[in-house]
């Protein structure tokens, strides 16, 4: 009792609030779950030892509130501590050092504290938070302890907007397009190649191993199934390049500047294409003219189209042919959900979403591409836009600023494990708001990329929006547009607990733009 003295003593001089209570019933539960959630929310940590009949209940419930759980045992034995590792989100001290617990937590920093009570609440989510939640986990980590790979990943069925007479998803009307690329957008971009897929389930068993922790602390919902890929796999070693052994696949960058840049990707990485995905309703010819925009794109595997005015047939009689195949889905019920949803036909995992209006230049996209390979894990693309501050509401702002926290996915590049986070795992509430006001797609896959990854997005040249003068009907002419988005960025907000969007000051051009190079030289792209 002496311990709990100078504990006691030590609260009492810093005048911090604590609550203490002995005089709770048989079962060591103090006052209705209610009325304790409601104290553990008001709190920074919740003191409990594993001795009591109600440890679990008392983490459970402070881990569901928010509270840092400070276990007063070293030997304390918590869920599946074989794989999660609780040090991120728990605090535990042997008893002897009781009497430095109050100095102890008073040192921990605001950043920290956050940081635990963000992961305590992740944790719980992904891992306890009702009984279909806990089976996943207990399967998964039977799964883990016996090693067995298993592709049984949640596939969306795709339903071809064409019927043919071959019953091809891939048939479609085409014409040849005569259209050519204008002067200033015909520099040379990569060679023209076959599409090249991705590597599937190349880490089916280094999950195990390799990536284990990374999987069960970070993206624990994933672990069920082995997943066709992962978004932080490693870049080999920059001599690998060269290396017989291990080169195959590999397309190295010679020695020089513009000319042979832009003959291979490089990048520390075996060569690899991307996937456009457009999402369009009611602008077929808008559409045609974007995807004449795309021909002769090189790194492109190919283009998939999701219709979304799924009661009638495009009225256009054909489409231009490209160099990849052109697949046209039709989106079954008009939702801009259908953009982030993970079709089988897509087998890179690259994924380049955009708007049906989009007007890039090959070589912007191309350049976007690069820095992407580079930053797998991130968002990489055009329109940033930033969250701001006005009186006490927290809105949604698309002013010309120094520092922004999401880059807008009608022009971007994200990783396809998103798509799969975003359709299957992400909080089913945010999706039904995204179809209740046909909007705020982009800004609820900001919000989940940026909770994932503890990363800003990435910002790729100059261009600031993307404009189409040609376009009569647009969402964003909707006189509620910007009303509903500082709603939906509020209302997500509440949805996480805690606003993930992190702030960036930067924007990437490539390594020689704005430098002058001898004439016998060339840049790396002639405008970014």
């Amino acid at each position: 009792m002496n311990d709990f003295d100078e504990f006691k003593k030590s609260l009492d001089i810093s005048q911090d609030q604590y609550l203490i209570n002995f005089t709770c019933s048989t079962n060591n539960k103090c006052f209705t779950k209610e009325e304790r959630l409601e104290i553990y929310k008001q709190s920074t940590f919740a003191i409990i030892t594993p001795d009591e009949d109600s440890f679990q209940e008392n983490f459970y419930e402070s881990l569901e509130a928010g509270a840092i759980p400070v276990i007063c045992s070293l030997n304390a034995i918590l869920p599946f501590d074989e794989f999660v590792d609780w040090r991120l989100a728990t605090i535990k001290i042997p008893p002897s050092r009781f009497p430095e617990l109050h100095f102890i937590l008073r040192s921990i920093s605001v950043q920290d504290l956050l940081e635990m009570k963000r992961k305590g609440r992740f944790f719980f989510e992904n891992l306890l938070a009702d009984v279909k939640v806990l089976t996943r986990s207990i399967l998964s980590l039977m799964r883990f302890r016996l090693q067995m790979a298993d592709n049984d990943e949640v596939i969306q069925p795709s339903i071809p907007l064409y019927k043919t007479i071959n019953n091809s998803i891939w048939e479609y009307p085409s014409f040849i397009s005569t259209a050519t690329r204008p002067p200033y957008d015909d520099e040379y971009l990569g060679p023209s190649e076959m599409p090249v897929m991705s590597p599937q389930y190349a880490h089916n068993f280094t999950t195990f191993y390799l990536h284990n922790y990374k999987l069960w602390n970070d993206f624990p919902f994933a672990t069920s199934t082995s997943l066709k890929f992962l978004p932080n796999d490693f870049p080999m070693p920059s001599d690998a390049e060269f290396n017989e052994d291990v080169s195959f696949g590999m397309r190295p960058i010679l020695p020089g500047s513009g000319v042979e840049f832009s003959k291979a990707i490089g990048g520390n990485r075996r060569r690899e294409h991307f996937t456009v995905i457009i999402t369009t309703y009611n602008r077929e010819q808008i559409l045609s003219n974007t995807l004449e925009r795309l021909i002769g794109l090189p790194y492109l595997n190919k283009v998939i189209v999701i219709w979304n005015d799924f009661k009638r047939i495009p009225t256009l009689s054909a489409w231009p042919r490209l160099r990849v195949p052109l697949l046209f889905i039709n989106g079954t019920k008009n939702s801009l959900n259908n953009r982030f949803i993970p079709y089988k036909e897509i087998e890179t995992e690259a994924i380049l979403s955009i708007d049906d209006d989009l007007d890039l230049k090959q070589y912007e996209i191309i350049f976007a591409f690069r820095v992407w390979r580079e930053q797998r894990d991130r968002i990489v693309g055009f329109p940033a836009r930033y969250h701001a501050r006005f009186g006490d509401t927290i809105n949604y702002d698309s002013n010309h600023t120094c520092q922004f926290n999401m880059i807008l996915t009608g022009a971007a590049f994200l990783h396809i494990f998103y798509l799969q986070a975003y359709t299957y795992h992400m909080p089913q509430i945010i999706r039904d708001k995204v179809d209740e006001w046909t909007n705020c797609e982009d800004l609820a896959m900001n919000f989940l990329v940026s909770h994932l990854s503890r990363k800003p997005p990435i910002k790729t040249t100059s261009k600031w929006t993307l404009r189409c003068p040609t376009c009569k009907e647009s969402l964003s002419n909707n006189l509620y547009y910007f009303d509903e988005r500082h709603k939906c960025i509020q209302f997500f907000i509440k949805v996480y607990g805690y606003n993930p969007l992190l702030f960036s000051q930067f924007r990437a051009d490539s390594v020689l733009f704005k430098t002058r190079v001898p004439s016998n030289h060339q840049k790396c792209f002639r405008y970014v």
